[in-house]
């Protein structure tokens, strides 16, 4: 009876030792199973991290390698694991002692730069790399932890930003201009070497952090705080004046522009010295009215010395005449040489008229008088010319549309066809007139038959006293051409003769075109 309590006393405690070893059992395997899905987990995060990431023991012995660690340096984890990282990466920075005595969450940078295959050929590539040690819960040392960043393209974008900036800052400083930027209080927050000479400093030191009312003269007060205080301002520019650091005001032309970054107002301005173009102009001013006043003086020297030589000149005429009237001693031959007299004199007045109507030509900065039609005007002309028997005056149908004014344009007609007819060498002819468009002007031709002028003498024509005949072959004065010139160059055109190859002559001017009044 005994033995049989005892074995069932026995089995009851099999039994319950059984089922205490399955709950532990179960526990074990649930907590195994926590431990493998935490191993996968982490495993899943080391090989999705984009960056390379190594963990050692306290020994230095690799113990984890993720995949962007083996597509940077070609060792796989099974060759990687396990063996120092002395060993497979002798390159790393040593400098690192001090990551063991971080605590939790502290990290030592450190920079590498070296060159990895990328894709077919090797390329620098630069790391960032971050220790890390790793501790247990109860704040054990167990290892450390090394992540690497590649900042490759970082710090080429740092390189690049580097180098335009450095050139930026290098076209500034060699500026011309006086390149200054002020905050909404008015300080200098950048300024280049030209803007501290300008201003008669000698080194940057002095003008750094100065305020816009140190030279400003349009700036005193508060009048640049209010201005900044207000919208924003597109380019401008204007004239204005800079306060030297000696107390010299200079000349200069102020280009501003303000901008906002992060919330503040700058003022960029750009500062050019005109003080040398002001006395440039200053000095052309006073030129000019030096010029009007020379000119005025000649005009009144030319009307004088005109009238004052004209009186005996006409007395020498009368005289020359009374001789051949009143003394019959006088012989054919006396007689002859007495008109001849007469004959210069008369060749002298005109050349006087001539002079005058020279300096009177182009006076006028635009054509006056009421519109008509380019054949009336011709007409005019023709008739005022008392055109010799044998002589026509053609004009182009086309003279009917064109729209003229009077004044200087009969003037210019007159002596070219007045030219033409003088110097035909026939005792009959023809002279031509018509007319081109030429944008915002009219070209006229003027074209006879006559003798033609040579290549050679086709500038020559247009100067003063010119003439392509002897005085005694051909009266003139040889300055109807002349003032030609002188009134289209007035009015902003050109004359010239046309390339011809038989007889004849063709001469043409610009003329500009009449505005309705």
């Amino acid at each position: 009876m005994g033995t049989a309590v005892f074995i069932a006393s026995l089995t009851t405690a099999l039994g319950a030792a059984t089922g205490y070893l399955g709950f532990v059992n179960r526990r074990r395997a649930a907590a195994q199973g926590r431990l493998t899905r935490r191993l996968e987990f982490t495993s899943g995060l080391l090989a999705a991290c984009p960056d390379p990431l190594i963990g050692t023991d306290l020994s230095g012995a690799i113990t984890a390698w993720n995949g962007a660690a083996e597509r940077l340096f070609g060792y796989n984890e099974m060759q990687a694991v396990g063996k120092p990282l002395s060993e497979v990466l002798p390159f790393l920075p040593r400098d690192t002692d001090s990551a063991w005595q971080l605590r939790p969450g502290e990290t030592v940078r450190a920079s590498l730069l070296r060159t990895f295959a990328r894709g077919t050929a090797p390329a620098p590539v630069a790391l960032e790399l971050l220790y890390s040690p790793q501790c247990g819960a109860d704040g054990t040392l167990l290892g450390r932890c090394i992540v690497l960043h590649d900042v490759t393209a970082h710090r080429q974008l740092a390189m690049s930003i580097r180098a335009e900036r450095t050139q930026l800052t290098a076209l500034l400083e060699r500026s011309t201009d006086g390149i200054h930027v002020l905050d909404e209080q008015g300080n200098l927050v950048f300024f280049s070497d030209s803007f501290a000479r300008m201003l008669g400093y000698s080194t940057r030191e002095e003008l750094r952090g100065a305020n816009v009312a140190c030279w400003s003269t349009a700036d005193a007060g508060t009048r640049f705080v209010d201005t900044m205080a207000g919208p924003l301002q597109g380019p401008t520019v204007t004239a204005s004046q800079i306060r030297r650091r000696d107390g010299e005001l200079l000349d200069v032309e102020i280009g501003e522009l303000t901008i906002e970054l992060d919330g503040d107002h700058y003022a960029y301005r750009s500062a050019r010295d005109i003080s040398a173009r002001h006395r440039a102009e200053l000095e052309d001013r006073n030129q000019l009215q030096e010029l009007t006043r020379l000119n005025k003086e000649l005009d009144d020297f030319v009307i004088v010395a005109s009238h004052d030589l004209r009186s005996p000149l006409r007395a020498i005429t009368t005289l020359a005449q009374w001789i051949i009237d009143d003394d019959r001693s006088v012989g054919a031959k006396t007689a002859e040489r007495l008109k001849l007299i007469q004959s210069r004199a008369q060749r002298m007045m005109q050349l006087l008229d001539d002079v005058m109507s020279y300096a009177r030509a182009g006076k006028s900065s635009e054509p006056t008088g009421p519109l008509m039609s380019a054949a009336a005007l011709t007409a005019e002309v023709a008739a005022t010319l008392q055109i010799p028997v044998g002589f026509r005056i053609l004009t182009d149908a086309a003279l009917d549309g064109i729209r003229v004014r009077r004044v200087p344009l009969q003037q210019v007609l007159h002596n070219l066809l007045g030219n033409a007819i003088k110097h035909h060498d026939l005792g009959q002819g023809s002279v031509r007139i018509w007319v081109a468009d030429r944008a915002d002007r009219h070209r006229f031709f003027v074209a006879d038959d006559g003798p033609g002028i040579p290549p050679e003498f086709r500038e020559v024509v247009f100067q003063m006293f010119a003439t392509l005949k002897p005085r005694d072959t051909v009266e003139g004065s040889g300055m109807g051409l002349a003032m030609v010139r002188r009134i289209v160059t007035r009015l902003g055109g050109e004359c010239g003769v046309e390339e011809s190859t038989g007889r004849g002559a063709c001469l043409w001017f610009d003329w500009p075109k009449a505005q309705p009044a």
